[in-house]
């Protein structure tokens, strides 16, 4: 999968860890890391606790927040399902990939730069304390203490070392749904609520730089969009996002229509050739100067943007643009609105493949974290949990001759297109290939296979 050492030069990646390095200081303070967790983990628990009574009223206001920070969800149709629940469930690189990489990270440093700027607006503080008024301190001290780990390297270990052993804790998740044509979000309160409404948002924006064939973007998916990507994504994520505003901000007047941010966004991430966007990104991530090129297309987007929606009405403006050939380089896609997007996306999904198994395991021999890693490297694997499983009476994962844990585990179905897709038979191998590695001593299904399109 696509690092980011692959993707930006030293120098660059340096000037990310300096910002990061800064944010933690700025969100945490001098505070010890264990100590911030432990102190988290209470005010989660207090969160939870005086929310309780309030739910209904707490999802509805994180909808109304989002809908109001971004009125093209409205314009658009865009339907959103936000709960708060007390557990959540998730589910030799290319340019593309490493394109996607850098896309995911803008939409998660999107979604936290403007989960923060949502609440700094007095009317937000204000429905909050009128829902109830213990919460909002607490939730801008969660949120500050949750995003703020992000950015210590021994936090980022200690969630991708979790992540490797199938053990992560999930704060929030959040999904585009084609069928319904919005977004399912899901959070175990509030403020990650929002944040996972707005992270679904930017999702959506940014599947318009997906290019390729049908197979090539599913590929590109299946590869980079995984769980082990998101802490990296959400450190340097805020960073890239801010670049990317104050070079906006810089070319555009105080009465520019607000409109164009996103357009211009989107721009970006339709740059082709590859090569032309990773420069583009790259010198305004490294604080490099832009060449003559790269100034006179922003200039010319900008002023393309700014004229074509002085022309249209809103909601011809931000559904399609014309195929013309003067209008057609204003954008980055045929249209802009959101449905649209959320109906492509239904090209690159596919049958997926879901099934529970109970692994037996010799960690005296291996570790398990080590096993896990080679059953997820196998073709088409991808494990969702890990579960302890109580049948010998001993949990223990550390050197255990009979450690027994639930394996649940998602097919990705691309390595077998081929071959007309995921058939008994590659269950079959995928099983055998499983008790073949070593320190794994059994493995057998405990849930019929599942299947959905997802």
């Amino acid at each position: 999968m696509p690092d980011y050492k692959n993707i930006f030069d030293p120098e660059t990646l340096a000037k990310l860890n300096v910002k990061s390095a800064e944010s933690a200081r700025i969100m945490l303070g001098n505070k010890d890391l264990m100590r911030v967790m432990m102190s988290s983990q209470a005010l989660l628990s207090k969160i939870i606790q005086a929310e309780s009574s309030y739910k209904p009223q707490l999802e509805r206001l994180a909808v109304e927040i989002v809908k109001d920070q971004y009125p093209k969800l409205v314009q658009d149709e865009i339907n959103i399902d936000a709960k708060i629940l007390s557990n959540v469930t998730l589910e030799e690189n290319t340019p593309q990939e490493k394109k996607r990489r850098i896309a995911n990270a803008l939409a998660q440093g999107a979604s936290v730069a403007e989960l923060f700027k949502i609440f700094q607006r007095e009317e937000v503080a204000q429905k909050i304390n009128a829902i109830n008024p213990s919460l909002y301190e607490a939730y801008n001290q969660i949120m500050n203490n949750t995003f703020g780990i992000y950015n210590n390297d021994q936090a980022i270990d200690m969630m991708l070392a979790a992540i490797a052993a199938g053990h992560s804790s999930i704060g929030g998740s959040s999904k585009i749904i084609t069928e319904a044509l919005g977004i399912e979000a899901q959070a175990i309160c509030f403020p990650m609520l929002v944040h996972e409404i707005i992270k679904g948002y930017w999702s959506i924006i940014a599947q318009s730089g997906l290019t390729g064939s049908e197979e090539e973007r599913i590929a590109t998916i299946s590869k980079v969009d995984k769980l082990e990507n998101e802490p990296l994504d959400i450190r340097y994520g805020p960073i890239i996002f801010k670049k990317l505003e104050t070079i906006y901000n810089a070319f555009t007047p105080s009465d520019i229509d607000p409109r164009t941010f996103v357009m211009f966004y989107m721009s970006i991430l339709k740059l082709e050739p590859e090569d032309k966007f990773f420069s583009f990104v790259g010198n305004i991530i490294g604080d490099k100067p832009l060449s003559e090129d790269q100034i006179a297309w922003i200039e010319d987007k900008l002023e393309r943007m700014q004229a074509y929606l002085r022309k249209k009405d809103t909601e011809r403006a931000m559904s399609s643009f014309s195929n013309n050939d003067e209008d057609d380089d204003i954008n980055v896609n045929e249209s802009t609105k959101l449905t649209d997007i959320v109906k492509s996306i239904i090209q690159e999904e596919s049958t997926q493949y879901k099934f529970d198994g109970l692994l037996q395991t010799d960690t005296v021999r291996r570790p398990q974290k080590d096993i896990l890693s080679d059953i997820r490297s196998l073709p088409g694997v991808t494990i969702v949990s890990s579960k302890d499983y109580d049948l010998s009476g001993e949990t223990s994962a550390f050197s255990n001759p009979n450690y027994y844990s639930i394996l649940r585990i998602k097919v990705d179905p691309h390595p077998f297109m081929t071959g007309g897709g995921f058939k008994d038979e590659d269950l079959q191998k995928m099983l055998s290939d499983i008790r073949k590695i070593d320190g794994v001593k059994n493995f057998k299904l405990t849930q019929s296979v599942e299947k959905s399109i997802v």
